[in-house]
């Protein structure tokens, strides 16, 4: 039996994202990397709401501004159940890494093999 070679496989993922056309390419790049995603969501509150009823969530891909507002209540409450996430934006990082020290950040357009790259390293 050949082992499963897909990078993200059975990896549960939500994507926050608000511009349809994005958040598809993204939601599909991760169903052929192996990834199950949650979302995606293009509101802080929905995802907030799923961050609370998901059981097993092993990363969370953030665009910085959602329909509703900035992410940063989102951002916290995965902080605050111990679950890894990054901010994808194309606005300026500073913000970002002042007040999420160690968290990614990638620039939009999305860097697909970046993301990836960032993803794996997440393995634990």
């Amino acid at each position: 039996m050949e082992p499963n070679v897909d990078p993200l496989f059975a990896r549960k993922i939500l994507v926050a994202e608000d511009d349809y056309f994005a958040a598809f390419d993204l939601a599909d790049f991760l169903e052929r990397a192996g990834a199950d995603v949650i979302g995606p969501v293009s509101n802080v509150v929905d995802a907030i709401d799923l961050v609370r009823k998901s059981v097993q969530l092993d990363w969370a891909i953030l665009d910085v501004t959602l329909q509703d507002g900035r992410c940063f209540s989102l951002a916290n409450a995965l902080q605050w159940k111990g679950k890894p996430f990054l901010f994808v934006t194309g606005y300026d990082r500073g913000e970002l890494e002042a007040r999420y020290p160690g968290v990614p950040v990638l620039e939009k357009p999305i860097d697909y093999m970046a993301l990836l790259a960032t993803l794996t390293g997440f393995e634990r």
